[in-house]
């Protein structure tokens, strides 16, 4: 059950808490309830089932959730819904939702690792991109040192220039030396 105990499903917790509580009382009570407050049910439904189903996906459905609640989309507190709101209403209050921004926060930082491999993985420059472009700019440095003579290739291999550039600068003295020894 150490599985429980991660910060998603403790989130997932007090998010349930503050709903069951607080809507029984608004239903008790019979409170108008708003879209946004079944949409929350229904993404809090959703992502303690990916969760409990797949806990290694638990961290993405959490801050997808919460994401949403963030911009109001989806409420979770009946009560306790403080909004920072702007704009005109439609289906829901656009706004910013405190409740989600503080367990969103508190999220990030106590999972900041995980939600930095995350947006490496979605967002996040792949090896291919990243040794493309090493690529690229070594192919910059190789043409704008082409017409450098030895002297000021050995020169500026004595300069403390970036790895793309050195690696430039060796390729072009050692194409230089494998043409003189053909020739």
């Amino acid at each position: 059950m150490k599985i429980f105990a991660k910060t998603e499903f403790v989130i997932l917790l007090i998010l349930w808490l503050g709903s069951l509580i607080t809507y029984s009382i608004a239903l008790m009570n019979s409170y108008d309830l708003y879209i946004s407050d079944y949409l929350g049910l229904g993404g809090l439904i959703i992502a303690t089932t990916i969760s409990v189903l797949k806990p290694d996906k638990a961290l993405v459905s959490v801050i997808i959730l919460l994401l949403l609640g963030l911009f109001n989309l989806l409420s979770f507190v009946y009560f306790i819904n403080f909004v920072m709101s702007f704009g005109i209403v439609i289906l829901v209050t656009p706004g910013i939702q405190i409740v989600s921004l503080v367990l969103l926060i508190v999220l990030f930082i106590k999972e900041r690792e995980k939600v930095g491999e995350l947006y490496q993985k979605t967002l996040g420059e792949t090896e291919d991109e990243k040794e493309g472009a090493k690529l690229n700019a070594k192919n910059r440095f190789k043409l704008n040192f082409e017409k450098l003579t030895d002297k000021e290739i050995d020169y500026r291999l004595e300069q403390g220039l970036v790895p793309e550039a050195i690696e430039a600068l060796k390729e072009i003295k050692e194409e230089r030396k494998t043409h003189y020894n053909n020739a």
